[in-house]
């Protein structure tokens, strides 16, 4: 049996959908106006598990995924290089594809953008207009009336009147209550418009995900997922929106991975502190990159580390240098014994709230039986398949440092010698982003590609 920990209900429940054997599910996109991180990809690696445990467990999955192609930090992008939004839009989808296909994460059934679902979404607008679930405010804005939803703030666990504002999509006029949040933007001077029954201007980002999560897989749907960080306000939101039109439950089981940290801190555009997904993909294996996030079960936060890293991207070459043998002997009754319940608990720990952590755990007792007993490597490689983990490709470790970077460390221990320790952590945590980790010894630094 499946089970899932739903944020909603606050545990593990389950897995019963709609309408057996098919699975909707919806996973909150990027907004595309720079590459992916770390902390994308640890999502969009969550969820490729799911989709990939469910359909291998008889489950037919749909499996839909937005992009938010409009939004203030796209046009401050576009203004910033003096081009049209979609010459950013298109670089970032490219990029992103190029990313998610290096991970060897499943593509989803449909990306669709907002650009391309106006329609949809002024319908949806329209909807809550009609039965006073939005208003039009002084300043021409849509805004959506969280006080005409009595269920506001379930998802979240919180109290109404103990919210505060300070989301992207919250109204700013005094005039409005801090909690309504914007459906419909009027526009400003020199930004992308659409035409609209309230005039011309843009969808609010929470509208977008609803109106196509609808459009795509309907009124009431099984699995919607994304990071921890969209439970409130974003998914507050879509609930608040699709149930006042509807009257009905929006999802199933809301699903949400947790935060990739660095230094302890949450890694985001916005604090400067990501590390990118093409860093990692210039010097590590991809399947280290996939290894190393489902080394952790998707719930609890990840600290992202470089040695963290090495030592997968290790623990992986030692799987791959085992399974290059050949498998010279035949199994005995007993082994074939000891192989099938192997077997048995890698699925048991999918099935119990992907618990891939505990799934890659059994990988390598696995590899230990294999050296003490000689059989096992069919079973190794069925499962690294499933987990979507490509071993059998190792970059070279032979690569000459960048003389960039050799000035980098130059500069480092220099910083080290004037004492100037804040400078030289902001110069090691550069070099981190370039693939290099430097090691402080008695005889000065060294450096090793991670």
């Amino acid at each position: 049996m499946i089970q899932f920990y739903d944020t909603m209900q606050q545990k593990k429940v389950p897995f019963k959908p709609l309408h057996p054997p098919k699975v909707s599910m919806y996973v909150c996109g990027v907004t595309v106006y720079d590459t992916c991180h770390i902390g994308h990809a640890r999502a969009y690696i969550v969820f490729d598990m799911i989709k990939r445990h469910l359909n291998e467990s008889g489950y037919t999955v749909t499996h839909i995924q937005n992009f938010t192609d409009i939004d203030d930090k796209i046009i401050r992008k576009a203004n910033q290089e003096s081009v049209c939004i979609t010459t950013i839009t298109k670089r970032y989808i490219r990029a992103f594809f190029d990313d998610m296909q290096a991970l060897n994460i499943q593509p989803a059934n449909h990306y669709p953008k907002a650009t391309e679902h106006m329609d949809a979404i002024i319908a949806l607008i329209e909807r809550l207009l009609a039965i006073g679930s939005a208003f039009i405010h002084t300043n021409g804005d849509v805004l959506f009336s969280t006080a005409a939803f009595d269920g506001y703030g379930k998802l979240s666990k919180k109290v109404l009147g103990e919210l505060e504002a300070g989301h992207r999509d919250t109204a700013q006029s005094i005039e409005a209550p801090s909690l309504d949040f914007v459906l419909w933007k009027q526009s400003k001077s020199g930004e992308p418009a659409w035409p609209s029954p309230w005039g011309s201007g843009r969808p609010g980002w929470h509208i977008e995900c609803s109106a196509m999560a609808m459009q795509y897989l309907g009124d009431q749907i099984d699995i919607h997922g994304g990071g921890e960080d969209l439970v409130f306000p974003h998914h507050e939101n879509e609930i608040a929106q699709c149930e006042s039109c509807t009257g009905k439950p929006f999802v199933q089981y809301w699903l949400h991975n947790g935060f990739v940290t660095l230094h302890r801190q949450k890694m985001s555009k916005s604090l400067k502190n990501t590390i990118t997904v093409r860093d990692l993909l210039d010097s590590v294996n991809p399947g280290a990159i996939r290894l190393y996030l489902l080394r952790t079960h998707y719930r609890t936060p990840f600290q992202f580390s470089w040695d963290g890293l090495e030592e997968t991207r290790r623990s992986l070459q030692k799987l791959s240098t085992c399974l290059a043998e050949p498998e010279t002997q035949i199994p005995t009754a007993a082994q074939v014994a000891d192989l099938e319940t192997f077997d048995q608990r890698f699925n048991q720990a999918l099935n119990d709230d992907m618990n891939t952590a505990l799934a890659v755990g059994v990988c390598f007792e696995v590899l230990r039986y294999i050296q003490t007993q000689g059989v096992g490597r069919s079973l190794v490689r069925d499962c690294l398949v499933y987990l979507g983990i490509q071993y059998d490709v190792e970059r070279s470790e032979a690569r000459p440092l960048p003389a960039s970077c050799e000035a980098l460390i130059a500069e480092r221990e220099q910083a080290r010698s004037n004492k100037d320790f804040s400078r030289s952590d902001q110069l090691r945590d550069e070099l981190l982003t370039h693939g290099i980790a430097v090691k402080d010894t008695r005889n000065g630094p060294t450096w090793a590609w991670v």
